[in-house]
C-alpha cells in the first residue's frame, strides 16, 4: 500500500493538470515516473468527461480560493476562518474532481456543502448544483447530490465545524489529541500540532 502523502501528491498534480487543460493549455507534469503513471488514468478520464458531460461549464472559474468567518455556536471563541479551494464553479454549479473511483462517501458531500456555503457567502453562486466527478475508475463518473441530501449534510457540516473548533480550543488549553493515529490523519487539519503523530 502506498503512503498517504503519495495520494495527496497524486491529487495535487492531477488537479494542476486539470486546471491547465481547462485553460486550454497542454498539461505539464513535473513529477517522477511513478507519479506520472498514476495520474495518466485520471487525466485520460478527465478528457473523456470533458468531451461527454452535459453540464454547462462555460464561464467557469477554476481553483477558486474562498474564505469566510466560521459561524460558531460557541460564544467567546476566537474567530476562525473557513477556507476552500473550489475545483470548478459557475453561478449555479460546483464540481469537485476526485482522482479515486466513485463512492458516495459522506466526506465528499460535506466537502461540497462547505464549498456551497463558501460560494454563497462570497456571492459567486446561488443554490448551486453539487457534483463530484470521479476520475479513477474505468470511466469517469458524475455523482450529483439531491437537495434533500444537501440539506441533511448542511446541518452535519455545522455540527462538524463546531466540534473541530471545540477541539482546537481544548488543545490550546493543553488537552492531548482525543483520537487514534490512522490513515485519515493525512486529512486532519491538526496533524502538524498533534502530540500523537
Amino acid at each position: 500500500m502506498l503512503p498517504p502523502h503519495f495520494y495527496q501528491l497524486k491529487g495535487e498534480i492531477t488537479h494542476e493538470a486539470i486546471e491547465q487543460i481547462l485553460r486550454g493549455e497542454e498539461p505539464t507534469i513535473e513529477a517522477d515516473e511513478e507519479v506520472k503513471r498514476e495520474v495518466e488514468k485520471p487525466l485520460s478520464n478527465f478528457q473523456k468527461w470533458l468531451e461527454s458531460t452535459e453540464l454547462d461549464i462555460s464561464g467557469a472559474q477554476y481553483e477558486l480560493k474562498l474564505e469566510m468567518p466560521v459561524p460558531l455556536s460557541t460564544p467567546n471563541s476566537e474567530e476562525y476562518v473557513l477556507v476552500g479551494k473550489l475545483d470548478l464553479i459557475t453561478p449555479n454549479l460546483i464540481i469537485d474532481f476526485k482522482t479515486g473511483t466513485a463512492q458516495r462517501r459522506k466526506e465528499h458531500k460535506i466537502q461540497l456543502v462547505a464549498y456551497k456555503i463558501l460560494a454563497e457567502h462570497n456571492k459567486v453562486a446561488k443554490d448551486p448544483r453539487l457534483v463530484n466527478v470521479f476520475l479513477g475508475g474505468k470511466e469517469p463518473k458524475e455523482v450529483e447530490y439531491t437537495n434533500e441530501e444537501i440539506r441533511k449534510v448542511e446541518s452535519e457540516f455545522y455540527d462538524l465545524v463546531n466540534e473541530h473548533v471545540g477541539m482546537l480550543e481544548a488543545i490550546k488549553r493543553g488537552m492531548k489529541m482525543p483520537c487514534q493515529i490512522s490513515f485519515k490523519c493525512v486529512y486532519c487539519p491538526f496533524v502538524h500540532i498533534c502530540r500523537g503523530y
